[in-house]
């Protein structure tokens, strides 16, 4: 056992009446190796103030286990873990568990914590605006939880379960998971065990969440090392944020907390490093080799460097003169003002669980075709939104003499590949649900495409001069929507934005997909392979390309096979993430002559090792749910012929 030695905190009293934090005394029990302290091993606490000014006091020996439990206001890891703690708390305060929320994030104010505060009991607030309490407690995260027993031992340490979190390790790419329900419930199991007189089996976890500025055991402000002439903020690294990051970290913008400001970034500073380290942020699972893509908002390895050395150099902030102006901020719409705008009726989404998707039907009562060359989906609260699809659905016969483009005739029977012929009727009648409902709505459902879909940041689709999308008179759009809880109760609605065109385009563009609903995948199965394939009924220009898959997925990539023979990887995704969902728009479309046969090859693992997977032990089919499955390669084409060139 490590020697013991007594802290002594000077009382903390901020001029106002509202105590934020008081720790009179906090022993701990510190072991030295390589000049490096330890995670406190036991922690006393004398007494706490919460955010109301409620004083709870600490004995020498508490009857029942206290829980230290970490959270903030714009961390999404720590929203979703919001209500299960406040559930936890509730159910186990009869028995003397006594919960404490504590917010040590460096903007941390009584005030937000305050306004977020639902009724204090059973888990009151307490605001560590300094980190004090973090650091000597050894909390990690923003999602950290700590457990005392009845003489202050540390017993448990790390995640409240393991339905939410993300991959780790550099280079990994974003990489984050998230179950319709918990598998291992470890804040439970840990206080069940010291309710019966038991020590935890297991006493540390990985919490997952978004890093504390405040290091366990370094003094405040710190820097890990100071590099002379290193980089700074204003004229160098605040190029990169610009360029990279503020188009979603900006006020108002769909990221959970702004990266505008000197301030913004320096109080993230340690997580920006680590998420940036690991590629993480900002979400691009592409792979560099194959592929050139307008909307690639990744980090080169050189500004990666650069960033962790500003961080590592103690985030100095350099020349304010140097400063770039102020971001533009941009108007709701992103497309310019919507010629129409759809809105969906109020939807209530609860805080947590499993939401169906919602088909949500608005007529256009258009009376002649529009070409619609800007489009833009916006819902509220963006971040419950997983995606939308749009439909066009049972559109007015074309009037006399109005020419509509070509579009490939959709074969249902093609969503059958990989099947046995014996095994054709086997599949059929598996899928007999979808083909009476949901394959009805636009003549297929999104096995055939989609006309909109969300864009990633909430931006806008603009197509370039000449291009546009057919919006046929008389017909109904069908919104296909993805809720996700994060942890609160929302009322949401989405708004779709169109803005049409002057006149028919030259290049009318059509959204297509490859897909195939015949594929059983086998329990535990770690690499599972599904592949779809279509061929180019006519010369295709290709402009963009977007990969589906649901929980299992684990790789996805595209291949042209060319006429002439020639193999061409188009489009690969090595590390599948649910949770972003990419269009790759092409730099440069590329032209698929007639006869070009287009490959679309999935890999899912239904192995325990996936930690986003919500059974390995169960047989996985298609299915419109995330614990069921899906392989769709949607693609994006100007259909030819094409004005043969000189």
């Amino acid at each position: 056992m490590s020697p013991m030695k007594t802290v002594f905190l000077p009382l903390h009293m901020p001029p106002f009446p509202q105590v934020f934090l008081i720790v009179s005394w906090i022993v701990l029990s510190v072991g030295v190796l390589a000049g490096e302290s330890k995670l406190p091993e036991s922690i006393a606490l004398q007494r706490l103030v919460d955010v109301t000014g409620k004083e709870h006091k600490f004995g020498c020996a508490e009857a029942a286990p206290v829980v230290l439990a970490w959270t903030a206001a714009d961390c999404p890891m720590a929203k979703v873990y919001a209500p299960r703690l406040r559930a936890i708390a509730a159910e186990l305060a009869p028995r003397g568990v006594r919960f404490f929320l504590i917010d040590s994030s460096s903007d941390a104010t009584a005030e937000k914590l305050r306004a977020a505060d639902k009724g204090g009991a059973p888990m009151p607030a307490i605001c560590d605006e300094r980190g004090e309490l973090a650091r000597l407690a050894g909390a990690r995260s923003t999602t950290d939880v700590v457990v005392l027993d009845s003489d202050k031992h540390v017993v448990y340490r790390g995640s409240v379960d393991d339905q939410y979190g993300y991959r780790r390790g550099e280079g990994l790419g974003a990489a984050t998971f998230r179950k319709d329900a918990p598998a291992r419930q470890y804040l439970r199991d840990a206080l069940e065990s010291l309710l019966a007189g038991k020590i935890p089996a297991l006493a540390a976890t990985d919490p997952m969440g978004c890093l504390l500025e405040w290091a366990p055991g370094a003094p405040v402000g710190t820097a890990t090392s100071i590099e002379a002439g290193g980089p700074v903020f204003h004229g160098d690294v605040e190029r990169i944020f610009r360029a990279h990051c503020q188009e979603c970290h900006q006020g108002g913008g769909s990221a959970p907390f702004a990266l505008e400001t000197y301030e913004n970034v320096r109080r993230r500073a340690r997580m920006i490093g680590e998420v940036v380290a690991e590629r993480r942020m900002p979400p691009w699972n592409a792979s560099p080799a194959h592929g050139v893509f307008s909307n690639d908002p990744s980090l080169s390895a050189e500004e990666i460097a650069k960033v962790r050395r500003w961080v590592a150099g103690g985030m100095p902030a350099g020349d304010v003169a140097n400063a770039l102006p102020p971001i533009p901020k941009h108007d709701e719409w992103q497309i310019g003002t919507p010629d129409v705008v759809f809105e969906t009726v109020p939807i209530e989404v609860p805080a947590e669980g499993q939401v169906p998707y919602r088909y949500v039907r608005l007529p256009t009562n258009l009376k002649e075709d529009r070409w619609v060359e800007a489009a833009q989906i916006l819902s509220t609260p963006p971040e419950i939104v997983h995606h939308v699809l749009v439909f066009i659905d049972k559109p007015a016969p074309p009037a006399p003499g109005t020419i509509r483009p070509w579009t490939p005739h959709f074969d249902q029977l093609s969503l059958l590949e990989g099947a046995k012929p014996e095994d054709r009727w086997k599949w059929i009648l598996r899928m007999a649900p979808y083909i009476t409902k949901d394959m009805q709505v636009g003549s297929g459902g999104g096995l055939n495409g989609s006309f909109v879909t969300t864009q990633s940041a909430g931006r806008g689709m603009i197509y370039p001069l000449g291009r546009a999308k057919l919006l046929p008179a008389g017909a109904t759009i069908v919104l296909q929507i993805h809720y996700t809880p994060d942890g609160t109760k929302h009322e949401s609605k989405t708004r779709l934005g169109l803005r049409f065109a002057k006149s028919p385009p030259a290049e009318p563009v059509d959204s297509r997909s490859l897909a195939t609903v015949a594929f059983e995948i086998p329990p535990g199965e770690k690499a599972y392979e599904v592949t779809a394939t279509r061929v180019m009924p006519r010369d295709a220009l290709l402009l963009s390309l977007r990969p589906h898959m649901h929980l299992r997925g684990k790789s996805f990539d595209y291949v042209a096979e060319f006429p002439d023979g020639k193999k061409e990887m188009l489009l690969d995704v090595p590390k599948w993430d649910f949770e972003w969902q990419v269009e790759y728009v092409l730099a440069k479309p590329l032209l698929l002559p007639k006869g070009t046969r287009l490959r679309a090859h999935a890999t899912y693992d239904n192995s325990p090792a996936n930690p986003s997977n919500p059974d390995p032990a169960k047989d996985v089919f298609f299915g419109l749910q995330s614990n069921e499955e899906m392989m769709i390669g949607y693609y994006e084409v100007v259909w030819g012929p094409f004005p043969k060139t000189p």
